[in-house]
């Protein structure tokens, strides 16, 4: 009580945590006309069980007043994650990206590392084909378009052979199904340049 020399009786108000918020202080302070604001704990000797005892649904509030003039309120303690209670704006801005908080190491790191999880998963949907030294990748891409095949990535080729990857096996079988062994032969290729042409 040292703390409140010279500063009782003036009708000021005292707000506490629930270390210090008791009904002996808020009456001893009443009494000394200054008021006391705090979270009062359940376990508290005299904490008045009868407002602790409600059992309250969301948004709703239940108190009472003893004879001294002491209010105890009980809550649910529960905040609901609503745009009225996580922001004070009235106006509609949405909430920044994590991204944005974050460094620009860290953005590369977690780019990085979702770069490699796509590799390795392509890796395991593939197909091979014999490839025909003329076709060029953007012939093959746009080859692949106009049959309506969905791939993630084609490698370089080597030794005439090359390597569809795809994002799942849905894909991969799809694109089984529709390229045969021969598709990118010296025929297939003519007859695509042709049409290229016309």
């Amino acid at each position: 009580m040292k703390l409140l020399d010279g500063l009782d009786g003036c009708y000021r108000t005292i707000v506490a945590d629930n270390f210090f918020t008791s009904i002996f202080l808020a009456k001893y302070l009443l009494e000394d006309d200054t008021y006391l604001i705090g979270t009062l704990r359940s376990n508290r000797v005299g904490s008045g069980s009868k407002v602790l005892e409600e059992n309250l649904s969301r948004r709703e509030v239940y108190g009472l007043q003893n004879k001294d003039g002491i209010k105890l309120i009980s809550h649910f303690n529960q905040l609901i994650p609503t745009p009225s209670t996580t922001s004070n704006s009235t106006s509609d801005e949405t909430k920044p990206s994590q991204s944005s908080s974050r460094s620009r190491e860290a953005i590369q790191c977690r780019n990085q590392q979702r770069h490699e999880k796509r590799k390795l998963k392509r890796r395991q949907h593939v197909i091979r084909r014999k490839l025909h030294h003329q076709w060029t990748i953007p012939q093959i891409k746009q080859y692949l378009d106009s049959l309506h095949v969905r791939h993630a990535y084609i490698p370089h080729f080597y030794n005439n052979i090359l390597r569809l990857q795809f994002n799942n096996q849905q894909d991969q079988d799809f694109a089984d199904s529709k390229l045969s062994i021969d598709i990118f032969d010296e025929n297939h290729y003519k007859s695509f340049i042709n049409d290229q042409a016309s």
